[in-house]
């Protein structure tokens, strides 16, 4: 079984998948202010849980504005993207 955000999407608003949501959004806000962009990796780094559910949270923030992925799909492994804010 592989990753797919529209079945992964949904953990996100569950009690867990909120907290794993949260932590990742939170880090990735950190590193960006920080470095001016982020990995998956590190952004996920202050999670815990299941890290379908972690790349879940990037792609809705993502999805919503939040963040800007740099890396074109599919050039690297799911926790090497990079991420900017997506806010100008």
């Amino acid at each position: 079984m592989s990753y797919k955000y529209e079945t992964e999407k949904a953990a996100l608003f569950t009690e867990s998948g909120a907290s794993i949501l949260l932590a990742v959004r939170d880090e990735a806000r950190r590193l960006i202010a920080e470095a001016g962009a982020c990995t998956s990796g590190k952004a996920m780094a202050k999670a815990s849980g299941s890290s379908w559910t972690m790349l879940a949270a990037l792609d809705y923030l993502v999805e919503r504005g939040e963040l800007r992925r740099v890396t074109a799909p599919g050039a690297t492994w799911g926790q090497d993207q990079v991420f900017v804010s997506g806010r100008a």
